[in-house]
């Protein structure tokens, strides 16, 4: 059956460079079995080219942490460690993980507590609220009497006359 493969090649060749007037219609008929060529024969597919991409920016290895507050001038602790007063910016390592806890705070002002993550840039800001005064104790009720220490009698005035 190999030898079949050269003499279908040679017919189809003469077939397609005869000329037969007039757009005749050609029909070749085969006998017999066609011999497969083993997969090693067969043309390997070339790979597609394709345009290399462009290379990714590189992510920054800091993050850029800014706090504001109003009013301004308030304390800025990152995990307990003092940060400034507001307006504040600090750099601190990129993460997909790390997280802080910010505290703002000011004298005669609620103090607030914010938990941030460090896996992009953040901007804080802060309303602070202002404390409710301290509650004072009442004063003291008025004595049932009024009187005054020389209105006092000496119960002992009379033995010692």
């Amino acid at each position: 059956m190999p030898r079949l493969a050269p003499l279908i090649a040679v017919v189809l060749a003469a077939c397609s460079s005869t000329d037969h007037g007039g757009g005749e219609e050609v029909t070749l008929h085969v006998q017999g079995e066609v011999a497969q060529p083993s997969p090693a024969a067969l043309p390997r597919p070339q790979p597609v080219a394709r345009a290399p991409r462009p290379p990714a920016a590189p992510r920054p290895q800091q993050i850029e942490l800014v706090v504001e507050s109003d009013p301004p001038g308030a304390a800025v602790q990152l995990d307990r460690a003092s940060l400034g007063v507001t307006p504040v910016a600090a750099n601190r390592p990129r993460s997909e993980v790390a997280a802080a806890q910010v505290r703002v705070s000011l004298p005669g002002y609620r103090t607030i507590e914010k938990v941030v993550h460090f896996d992009k840039d953040q901007h804080l800001s802060f309303a602070l609220a202002k404390e409710a005064p301290a509650a004072r104790p009442p004063p003291p009720p008025p004595p049932d009497e009024d009187y005054k220490l020389d209105d006092l009698k000496d119960p002992y005035s009379a033995e010692k006359k």
